[in-house]
Order: C-alpha cells, then sequence, then structure tokens
C-alpha cells in the first residue's frame, strides 16, 4: 500500500509540473504589428523610395524599424536594409545602390526583444537607363578669343555626377573629345570663362 501512495504522490507531483510549465505565458513571443507601404516612389535606375508604418509594439517597445530589400520575393533583415528609427509610426526608406532594370522586392520591419515581424511584400522594378536633366546657358562675354558658358543639371538619374563643364568645337554638337572645361560635380548650375 506504501508503494501504491508513493507511485501516486510522484505521478501527481509530475502531472502538475507538466501542467505548471504548459501554463506559463511568459514564453510568448509578442512581435510587432507593421506593413510595408504599398506604393514604391521615386524609381530611378539605382533609388527608390518606400516605408511603412508600426501600428502595435505588444507592450515592448520597437528598437528598430526600416525596409529590408533584395531580389528574392521575401527579403529578411539578412540582406539589404535601411534604419529608419524606432517606436510607433509611419516611416519613410531610401533604397540606394539598386541595379538599373532589376526587379526587386521590399518588406517592411519592426524589432522589438521577442524578435523581428516583417510587412508585406511589395515588388517594383527600377528604370533602365539614367536620364540626366541638363541644359546649356547661353554664350555671353564674347571677345575674338573667350567668351562665357555654361550650364544647369537639375537631375542626376540616380548616379553622381563626377564631372560636369562645356565643350565646344568648330562642328555642330560637339563632344567630350572635342575642346572642353570641366566645372567641378553633381547637380547645380556652373558657368565657365
Amino acid at each position: 500500500m506504501k508503494k501504491t501512495t508513493l507511485n501516486f504522490r510522484i505521478l501527481f507531483i509530475c502531472a502538475l509540473t507538466v501542467f505548471t510549465n504548459s501554463c506559463k505565458t511568459e514564453n510568448l513571443i509578442k512581435l510587432p504589428a507593421v506593413s510595408t507601404e504599398p506604393a514604391i516612389t521615386n524609381i530611378t535606375a539605382t533609388t527608390a523610395t518606400s516605408g511603412g508604418t508600426v501600428t502595435d509594439n505588444q507592450s515592448d517597445a520597437v528598437i528598430a524599424r526600416g525596409v529590408c530589400f533584395g531580389k528574392n520575393i521575401n527579403p529578411t533583415i539578412q540582406d539589404n536594409v535601411t534604419k529608419d528609427g524606432t517606436g510607433l509610426g509611419s516611416f519613410t526608406s531610401n533604397l540606394i545602390n539598386l541595379s538599373p532594370n532589376s526587379a526587386y522586392y521590399v518588406r517592411a520591419y519592426a524589432t522589438n526583444k521577442s524578435g523581428t515581424a516583417y510587412g508585406n511584400s511589395v515588388n517594383f522594378t527600377t528604370a533602365s537607363e539614367a536620364t540626366v536633366a541638363i541644359t546649356t546657358s547661353a554664350v555671353t562675354g564674347m571677345t575674338l578669343t573667350s567668351a562665357t558658358s555654361g550650364g544647369s543639371i537639375t537631375a542626376d538619374g540616380g548616379f553622381a555626377i563626377t564631372e560636369r563643364g562645356i565643350c565646344w568645337s568648330k562642328n555642330q554638337n560637339p563632344t567630350v573629345s572635342d575642346n572642353k572645361l570641366s566645372s567641378g560635380t553633381g547637380i547645380g548650375n556652373f558657368e565657365i570663362n
């Protein structure tokens, strides 16, 4: 009889331990709720703008948020990412270093102490080639041996302007293989004497 009572007590303690451990709520994962901005904007050959919204932090502070992007349908934080602050609310993400004429997928992410949650996957295709917006200024101050001209660059097509200036020739439509003078880099107005 003593052996049966002892076995029953051991069995009861084991069952109580299993039941107690299965009822613990501290092991629940509470990931934040995040959605990806459905429209990708400002698409060029090498850049684009996306974003997302963190709507619920599950009572744990959102310590990182942004978008992850790549050529696979469900990119993760192991791929390319932007870092766009912390906390609840909407954010904007600038995607850079993209390849021209390529399909990309974007997902917003939000991280709290429980882990990282992802929004829906959105896809877009970059432009096929860079379009630079440049105009040439009128030639002024002409003398027998000199003149002044220049130009204005208002868009770089997603690539950095590494050289700008004027070129001239006695033939129509001169190129940089003809006479040329440089005047800095980047977007903006320039003038050369």
